[in-house]
């Protein structure tokens, strides 16, 4: 039915032959309407959105995480900083003497 990979998969390569229109496999013909066509087509495409705010979603989280670790690390390597600077001014004065 659907040639997407599992959305929840956080290295998916969605690989999709593309939408059947008329030309293709789904073309209108005896107890296959153009509407019965659309409507497969779209449904095809709801469920590739639908994998799609998936990832996206997953993405989302994993970045805000990322941000918070950053945010973190910032704030140690900020304050780790204002230590070397104090300490080199001390070991500074000490040599002067």
């Amino acid at each position: 039915m659907s040639c997407l990979t599992d959305y929840n998969c956080p290295f998916v390569v969605a690989r999709c032959s593309g939408l059947r229109g008329a030309a293709g496999s789904s073309s209108v013909g005896p107890g296959n309407t153009a509407d019965d066509v659309l409507d497969r087509n779209l449904e095809e495409m709801s469920l590739g959105l639908g994998r799609l705010k998936g990832l996206a979603t997953n993405l989302n989280r994993e970045l805000d995480e990322h941000n918070e670790i950053i945010d973190r690390l910032d704030h140690k390597t900020s304050s780790t900083h204002w230590r070397v600077e104090k300490q080199n001014k001390d070991i500074g004065k000490i040599l002067k003497k």
